[in-house]
């Protein structure tokens, strides 16, 4: 590599394409409090620029939403080096109606995301197939 910076960003399709398949997802918040953020593994749907993502509504990253609504939402493989690849999405998280099960339903826009495909990082620089 000739010094040349790699470009590992996922395209907007890309990015589109990966959310589809995740089913789980780490969203973070910050308690209004202060301190220490929180994080969660949650349940994950994505559907027409948005993902869904289900908590407990007594989990420290729900309550840490009811009082500021600001969330970093992951999304992320990492199965092998060259298959990392992950979206982080931060935004506004708006909420649904409490489940029976006693859930809360999130929804937060992906907007422009960052994103990387460590996938990327065998090709040349050029953009050509390695």
């Amino acid at each position: 590599m000739s010094g040349q910076k790699r470009n590992i960003a996922m395209t907007p399709e890309e990015v589109h394409a990966f959310l589809a398949t995740r089913r789980s997802l780490v969203v973070a918040a910050v308690p209004t409090s202060g301190g220490t953020p929180v994080a969660s593994v949650a349940t994950a749907r994505y559907d027409d620029g948005e993902l869904e993502f289900d908590l407990p509504a007594d989990d420290p990253v729900a309550r840490a939403i009811a009082a500021d609504d600001r969330v970093c939402v992951i999304a992320e493989q990492a199965p092998a080096y060259f298959e990392i690849k992950a979206v982080i999405v931060r935004g506004s998280a708006s909420r649904r109606p409490v489940d029976d099960d006693g859930r809360v339903r999130y929804r937060v826009a992906v907007g422009s995301p960052t994103s990387f495909d460590f996938g990327r990082i065998r090709q040349p620089a050029d953009g050509s197939p390695p």
